[in-house]
């Protein structure tokens, strides 16, 4: 029987050609993933299997999140699914989450996913590559190790199907579009994450008007989620505005220290 993959790919139909260039570059590095639209070998071998065992066996569980994505019952299922297991095993599947953001507009509806290991803003998906290269990294050699192993050995039992998959990741994928503008859930309008210099040259007051403005949005999300808003769980909408958070005190805490002197 074939090896299954370590790695999970969790997205909307829509949002296919980022989950594509993932599985192309996971496999450049001989790591096979699970993708719908590009089947491991273990599915190649016979009738298509139910895809929920594949999350519970992974270890890397990634999710490629959109307002798309958000529509979609069986991504936020698959996450939760990802989560639980991690707790259930003890980290031993699912040991790491990671999503990619598609996008910073903000869903449609108020689902709130689980928090993840690793978050990566959507002004990284033109550094896919880098990308894979940090998770790969993360996830350390002794997972490096397991699925490249399992890598050759599916292509020595299974040579057709594992030969369907290489044909497929023979050619690179089309670049992906860049950055989309940030969403209303964030309070800097530019369509890229600001720097920290960028942010000083704002000067003290507007920073703290800026951290006033972005608490009090936090504030008012929780209130929309009432009492299905859990902690421990982050909702989408959630997350710029924290990332807003940490950059405005990262860029206050450095004016703070160049007036002292230090």
């Amino acid at each position: 029987m074939a090896i299954e993959p370590q790695v999970f790919l969790c997205y909307g139909r829509p949002d296919k050609d980022v989950a594509y260039a993932l599985a192309y570059e996971f496999w450049k590095n001989q790591i096979e993933c699970y993708n719908y639209l590009a089947k491991p070998v273990e599915d190649r071998l016979d009738k298509e299997l139910d895809h929920r065992p594949y999350v519970v066996a992974s270890r890397l569980f990634i999710a490629v999140l959109s307002p798309e994505a958000n529509k979609r019952y069986l991504v936020l299922e698959e996450a939760l699914v990802a989560s639980r297991t991690a707790v259930d095993s003890d980290g031993l599947f699912c040991s790491c989450r990671a999503y990619i953001l598609a996008t910073n507009d903000a869903p449609v509806d108020r689902s709130a996913f689980p928090q993840p290991d690793l978050l990566f803003p959507s002004d990284r998906l033109t550094d896919l590559q880098g990308i894979v290269s940090e998770m790969i990294s993360h996830m350390g050699p002794a997972f490096v190790e397991h699925s490249q192993k399992a890598w050759k050995i599916n292509k020595e039992l299974y040579p057709e199907a594992w030969a369907n998959l290489d044909l497929m990741y023979s050619e690179p994928p089309p670049p992906l579009p860049g950055i989309l503008p940030q969403g209303q859930n964030s309070v800097f309008s530019v369509d890229h994450e600001p720097t920290v210099e960028e942010l000083k040259a704002l000067g003290r007051e507007r920073l703290y008007r800026l951290r006033l403005d972005v608490a009090k949005r936090l504030d008012n999300q929780g209130r929309i989620y009432g009492p299905t808003y859990r902690p421990g769980r982050q909702a989408f909408l959630d997350w710029n505005l924290k990332r807003d958070l940490e950059m405005i005190d990262e860029a206050l805490e450095k004016l703070k220290k160049e007036e002292r002197g230090y």
